[in-house]
C-alpha cells in the first residue's frame, strides 16, 4: 500500500514538473521568436566570438576594424559559450532559446525543492505562474546577452541556499556546488563574486562561526586559484595590474570622465547620453557626449567644471578621439573630487539616494520588454502604437511599484522586530535564522547597488536584473503565505 501511495505520488510530482516546465518555456519561446533578439552589446559579444573563431583570440573590433586584444574589465566566460553553441551550429535565434530552456530547467530544479519544503496544490501553480509571467523575469530572456545567464546563476545559488537552510547534513556537498556556480558566474561577469554574501550569511548564521572561517577561507583561495591565471594574463598583454575594472575597449582613460558623472548624474538616462557615446567600440567618440543640465539640482550650466569638460571633450585630438590624455585624466579626477566634497555628506545621501530610485522605479525603463519610446516621440492619439507603448509602460511601473513597496515593507517590518539595543540577544538570533533567507536576499541586492551605482558609478538597470529572484521569490511567497513562511 505505501509503495502505490508512493508510486502516486512520484507520478503527481513528474505530471506537475512538466506543466510547470511548459508554463515557464512556451511563453519564452513565443517571446524569443516575436521579437528583435539584439542590444548593442549582443553584436559585441558576437564580433568578439568572430574575433576568436578567425584566431584573434579574446579581443574586440576596434575603430579601425581591426582585433584588438582585450585587457582588463571583461572575463571570457560567456564569449566562450556563445563561441561554443555557434560552432555546434546554433542560429542567433537559437541562442536565447537554449538560454531560456537553461532558465526553465533551472526554475523547475527550484519549484522541486520549494514543492518538498511544502509549497503544493494550487499554491504551487500560483507561484508557479507569477515567476514565469513575471515582466520583471521575462523581459531580457530575449536577447544575446549575459544577463539572463547571471540570472540563471542566481536562481541556482538560491536553490542551494534553500537546500542548506532545510538540509544542514549535506553542507558539504552543497557548499561545493555553490561554489563552482560562483566561480561560472565571475567567469560570466566578474562582479557576480557578491553572490558569496548570502551563502556566508547562511553559514555564520546556522552553522557557527567556525565553519564560516574555515569555508570562507576555502572559497577565497579556490576562487583565487581560479581565476588567478586570467589577471596574470592581463599583467602580460601590459596592464598594470590584474582585473582592471578600466578596460582597453572602453577607450583610454575613460573612466576619469565616469568618476566625475557619478558626481551629479540621477538617472541612467542622463548617463548614457554622456557615456555612450564614448563607449561605442567601433564609432566611439567623444564629442558627441551630451552633458545635460535640466532638472538637475546637482549641476548648472555655469558650472565651472562644467565648462572645462566641455572643452576638453570638443578639443581636437586624434590620437584620443575615443578617451583622454593623461594630463586630462588627472583634470577631471580632480573636478570628481571636488564635487564630492561640495556636494557634502547629506548632498551625496541625497544623490545616491536617487539613484537608486531612479534605477528601481524609473517610469520610462522597459526592463527589456519591447515598449521602448524614442527620446524625440511626440504624444498623439492618432498614434495608435505610441499610446500603446505607453499604456504598457503605466501598467510596468504600476508592477515594479507594487513589487517593490511590498519588498520593503517586509525590510521595515524586519528592521521593526530586531531589538537594535540588544542586537546579539537571543530573540534577534531566532529573528534574523527564521529569515535568512529573506535576509541574505536583500544584503546582496544591496551590495549589488554599492558595488555598481557606489564603487562603479554605472547607471544601468539591467545590471539588478540577475538580483531580482531575490526579490520576486521572497514577495510571492509572502503573498501566497501571509502567516507563515515555508523557508523557515
Amino acid at each position: 500500500m505505501k509503495n502505490i501511495i508512493n508510486l502516486k505520488t512520484s507520478y503527481q510530482l513528474k505530471r506537475q514538473i512538466f506543466i510547470i516546465f511548459l508554463i515557464f518555456f512556451i511563453p519564452r519561446l513565443i517571446y524569443i521568436f516575436l521579437f528583435e533578439n539584439f542590444t548593442t552589446d549582443s553584436y559585441n559579444y558576437l564580433r568578439v566570438v568572430d574575433n576568436i573563431s578567425k584566431g584573434c583570440g579574446f579581443a574586440f573590433t576596434n575603430s579601425f576594424g581591426e582585433c584588438e586584444t582585450y585587457i582588463g574589465s571583461a572575463f571570457p566566460g560567456y564569449h566562450i559559450f556563445i563561441y561554443f553553441l555557434k560552432s555546434i551550429g546554433f542560429s542567433n535565434k537559437f541562442i536565447p532559446i537554449f538560454v531560456s530552456l537553461l532558465t526553465t530547467f533551472s526554475f523547475v530544479n527550484l519549484l522541486n525543492v520549494l514543492y518538498r519544503a511544502g509549497l503544493k496544490g494550487k499554491k504551487f501553480y500560483i507561484l508557479s505562474l507569477l515567476i514565469s509571467l513575471s515582466p520583471l523575469s521575462i523581459g531580457y530572456s530575449r536577447f544575446i546577452n549575459m544577463d539572463p545567464i547571471l540570472y540563471i546563476f542566481t536562481i541556482l545559488i538560491i536553490t542551494e541556499l534553500i537546500k542548506l537552510k532545510k538540509n544542514p547534513i549535506f553542507f558539504k556537498s552543497i557548499s561545493l556546488r555553490i561554489l563552482a556556480y560562483l566561480i561560472l558566474d565571475i567567469y560570466i561577469k566578474p562582479t557576480s563574486i557578491i553572490l558569496v554574501i548570502p551563502y556566508l550569511f547562511i553559514t555564520i548564521v546556522h552553522f557557527g562561526m567556525q565553519k564560516l572561517i574555515k569555508f570562507s577561507i576555502l572559497f577565497l583561495l579556490i576562487i583565487t586559484i581560479s581565476i588567478l591565471p586570467w589577471g596574470l594574463r592581463d599583467i602580460k598583454l601590459g596592464a598594470d595590474r590584474p582585473f582592471k575594472s578600466c578596460g582597453n575597449q572602453l577607450g583610454n582613460n575613460v573612466c576619469s570622465l565616469n568618476n566625475w558623472v557619478t558626481s551629479f548624474v540621477l538617472t541612467e538616462y542622463e548617463y548614457a547620453s554622456i557615456m555612450y557615446p564614448i563607449y561605442d567600440r567601433e564609432s566611439g567618440n567623444r564629442k558627441n557626449a551630451k552633458i545635460s543640465t535640466k532638472y538637475n539640482p546637482f549641476i548648472s550650466k555655469s558650472d565651472l567644471d562644467l565648462k572645462e569638460v566641455n572643452k576638453i571633450l570638443q578639443k581636437e585630438n586624434p590620437e584620443y578621439e575615443k578617451g583622454f590624455t593623461d594630463d586630462e585624466q588627472e583634470i577631471i579626477n580632480n573636478f570628481a573630487k571636488t564635487r564630492f566634497k561640495k556636494n557634502g555628506l547629506i548632498g551625496n545621501i541625497f544623490l545616491f539616494t536617487f539613484k537608486y530610485l531612479s534605477l528601481l522605479l524609473n517610469p520610462l525603463t522597459s526592463w527589456g520588454l519591447p515598449i521602448s519610446v524614442g527620446v524625440n516621440s511626440k504624444l498623439s492619439f492618432l498614434d495608435i502604437s505610441l499610446i500603446a507603448k505607453l499604456f504598457l509602460k503605466g501598467l510596468f511601473f504600476v508592477y515594479r511599484a507594487v513589487i517593490f513597496w511590498f519588498y520593503f515593507k517586509d525590510v521595515f517590518l524586519f528592521l521593526r522586530e530586531l531589538n537594535l539595543i540588544k542586537i546579539f540577544s537571543k530573540k534577534n538570533l531566532n529573528l534574523i535564522r527564521e529569515n535568512s533567507i529573506f535576509v541574505a536576499g536583500f544584503l546582496t541586492f544591496l551590495a549589488n547597488f554599492v558595488l555598481y551605482v557606489n564603487i562603479f558609478g554605472t547607471m544601468q538597470h539591467r545590471y539588478f536584473y540577475a538580483f531580482i529572484p531575490f526579490i520576486e521569490i521572497m514577495v510571492f511567497l509572502r503573498l501566497i503565505y501571509p502567516k507563515r513562511s515555508i523557508l523557515n
